[in-house]
């Protein structure tokens, strides 16, 4: 009696296919593509790769040796990448900056609370000078770090946002410095009104790396990082 055998079928060549698009999908999501532009490319790679596996080739005929290249340069050609707002990754490095710049200044405020009579920082000029270089710090190392992050990914946008973050961060300082001044002055006790300036604080520099983004990806031309 002859055996049958039986054509692989479509589910068993979809389910194989599935790593390579979860890559491709990664790959976008770094590279800044919306997420609507994913799916159509997704559908654009996997209707190439179910004809490459119908002729009985592999997913590196059409993807090549380097299959993140290629797909960043996939979605570089069709003018989609750079525009997701990329909240998730600029947000928190932002924040995790600015905490960094802040951190003898926080560690001050500590000391001083539950050690009163020893104060970390005692001295006038001393506080000013932490207080420059704690700017500093915030100021350059926030674009520094979103930029690297996004330039990671091959994000066109990637000088454009850490452009656009530079210049807002002071403007997210001062506004921030203005709150906690008018928190400070209206409340009649310091203690319950800490959280509320740490609130407000976060959320001004929070929204900073939000406007940086909206400005590189609508006001600014797309330059492909190499």
């Amino acid at each position: 009696m002859a055996t049958v055998h039986q054509a692989p079928s479509h589910t068993d060549d979809v389910a194989d296919l599935r790593p390579v698009l979860r890559q491709a999908q990664r790959t976008w999501t770094r590279a800044g593509v919306l997420p609507a532009d994913r799916r159509r490319l997704g559908d654009e790679l996997h209707g190439e790769l179910v004809a490459a596996s119908e002729g009985g080739q592999s997913p590196s005929t059409v993807l090549g040796n380097d299959p993140a290249s290629t797909l960043r340069q996939w979605a570089h050609e069709q003018n989609v990448s750079g525009r997701a707002p990329r909240t998730e990754v600029l947000v928190p490095l932002t924040l995790l900056s600015v905490l960094v710049g802040s951190l003898v200044l926080i560690t001050d405020q500590v000391v001083e609370r539950f050690v009163p009579g020893a104060p970390f920082i005692s001295h006038g000029a001393i506080w000013l000078a932490v207080i420059v270089n704690s700017t500093i710090v915030s100021w350059l190392l926030a674009p520094l770090s979103c930029w690297a992050a996004l330039h990671r990914g091959g994000d066109p946008r990637a000088g454009a946002t850490a452009r656009w973050l530079f210049t807002l961060l002071p403007f997210a300082g001062f506004t921030a410095l203005l709150l906690d001044i008018i928190v400070a002055t209206v409340s009649a006790t310091e203690g319950p009104f800490i959280p509320i300036m740490a609130v407000a604080t976060a959320i001004t520099f929070a929204a900073a790396p939000v406007a940086a983004r909206h400005l590189a990806t609508r006001y600014t031309r797309e330059r492909r990082e190499p």
